[in-house]
């Protein structure tokens, strides 16, 4: 049986020295470095070093944890484990009774709109394809003349509501920013709370019980995340669709990379890279099912349905939301790649996570993309993108692929109800032969103007402009 990792306390310095070395991680995204804290003082100065060895003695254990923000230790190596597991509800007790008074400090605060507007984002330390987003987003409001709080932690630290609240009542934000997470609870009544919904978070079908304020505006990136809101009993007035944006710094023609034959996908296999998905990986059975239903184009909302009933009462699946969520997108993502990898006349690249374990895609596989410029100059000397999500086209690639100038080639889910406004910039497909013929096609307009028409500037302006209609709304009445 192997070890769990944990944050681990230990009486000796040596000791926590030595597996603070080993520099192992608590997740398999390694997000939370494994701190391991030591409670006897030491002249070797080595903390500097090992950002995860952490000084905790006994008479400031909760004041350290607090203030810093750190993550409390789960495992004690210690003569005196009972004693400082003491500690431990000591601090849990005294963090909560600090977050309810912070949280009656920022209801009282006053909040003026005739000053400069001050927007709040929390992210994720490793947050990916969100504290990316919310990076964008926080860089076109600085670009844009606004004060911004970009509010992360790091490889040893919590981001949760206590570093959140401390945050908030310090800034005074009139704007927060939160993406697929409500967090009304945690500010000030006259703050505008903007929520995106760009992935199907579970709290959009589970129990979870939503609440809304008066100044809390919902976006949602594609119609089943509407239909789960609306469900949940938010107005449909206060839903506004919302889909990706384009990073313009990062993504634009280069002059000396030219296009070749080549058609290229970026993206992980989700089998392997998302959670729940993984979970089903090696569910033979329903994942032989879904594949041939898709091939035979039986795969549709209604079929879903029924099947996603019949897996959850087989305890296949542990809900029934995981099925047209999760298991689809990965199982139409994976059959697309199938499909691709029997062209004829184009060389095909397949980049991200996961796909080399398939025999079929194997040959075609060139690994993981790690950085901006790596994705751009990719993207530049591809002449098609291949984008095989069902149920939407505003893709992040789309965009991505768009702005350097590579032809979208776009999968038409039969369950795809997004309206597209640029059919004429790219190419679509709904089936093997017809995705065989587009190989050799261009589309009737510039594939860059899908880009130019979706940018992070417009959207700060249009969350510029909802906040002040609102504030102009309310002191009309």
């Amino acid at each position: 049986m192997v070890n769990q990792i944990e944050d681990t306390f230990f009486d000796s310095y040596e000791d926590a020295l030595k597996l603070a070395k080993e520099a192992n991680f608590l997740d398999r995204f390694e997000s939370k470095l494994q701190i391991c804290y030591y409670g006897s003082k030491t002249n070797v100065e080595t903390s500097q070093q090992y950002p995860n060895l952490i000084y905790l003695p006994e008479n400031n254990f909760v004041e350290i944890l607090i203030k810093n923000h750190l993550r409390p230790p789960t495992k004690f190596v210690s003569n005196n484990k009972q004693k400082y597991e003491a500690l431990l509800c000591k601090y849990e007790w005294q963090k909560k009774a600090q977050y309810e008074l912070v949280i009656e400090d920022i209801n009282k605060k006053t909040l003026s709109f005739d000053e400069p507007l001050r927007i709040y984002i929390s992210a994720d330390y490793k947050g990916k394809v969100v504290l990316n987003i919310y990076q964008l987003l926080n860089q076109a409001f600085k670009d844009n003349g606004y004060e911004t709080k970009f509010d992360i932690n790091c490889c040893v630290s919590l981001m949760d509501d206590f570093k959140r609240v401390n945050s908030i009542k310090e800034f005074n934000p009139h704007i927060v920013i939160n993406i697929n997470r409500i967090r009304n609870n945690i500010i000030n009544p006259n703050t505008f709370n903007f929520i995106w919904f760009m992935d199907p978070t579970m709290c959009l079908y589970d129990s979870t019980e939503l609440t809304y304020r008066e100044r809390d505006v919902f976006f949602y990136l594609i119609d089943n995340f509407k239909k789960a809101l609306i469900e949940k009993k938010i107005p449909n007035k206060k839903l506004i669709k919302q889909s990706f944006k384009t990073d313009k710094k990062s993504f634009y023609l280069l002059d000396k990379v030219h296009k070749k034959n080549l058609i290229t996908f970026i993206g992980n296999d989700y089998f392997k890279a998302c959670d729940p998905t993984y979970k089903y990986a090696n569910s033979t059975a329903i994942l032989k099912e879904l594949s041939d239903l898709f091939n035979s184009n039986e795969l549709t909302k209604d079929m879903l349905a029924l099947l996603a009933d019949k897996y959850f009462k087989e305890n296949k699946i542990t809900s029934v939301e995981h099925l047209e969520m999760f298991i689809f997108p990965a199982i139409v993502r994976l059959e697309i790649l199938k499909w691709a990898a029997q062209l004829e006349d184009i060389k095909l690249e397949i980049y991200g996570e996961g796909w080399g374990s398939y025999p079929e895609l194997e040959p075609y596989y060139k690994g993981s993309l790690s950085s901006k410029s790596e994705l751009l100059t990719t993207y530049n000397r591809s002449k098609y993108t291949l984008l095989a999500h069902p149920e939407y086209y505003y893709q992040q690639r789309l965009l991505e692929a768009s702005a350097c100038g590579s032809i979208p080639v776009i999968y038409e889910g039969i369950n795809n109800t997004e309206v597209f406004n640029h059919r004429k910039h790219s190419l679509t497909f709904t089936t093997k032969e017809q995705l065989a013929k587009l190989t050799t096609s261009k589309p009737e307009l510039d594939p860059k103007v899908i880009a130019q028409d979706y940018s992070y500037d417009a959207l700060v302006k249009e969350i510029i402009a909802h906040t002040f209609e609102q504030q102009r709304d309310k002191h009309s009445v």
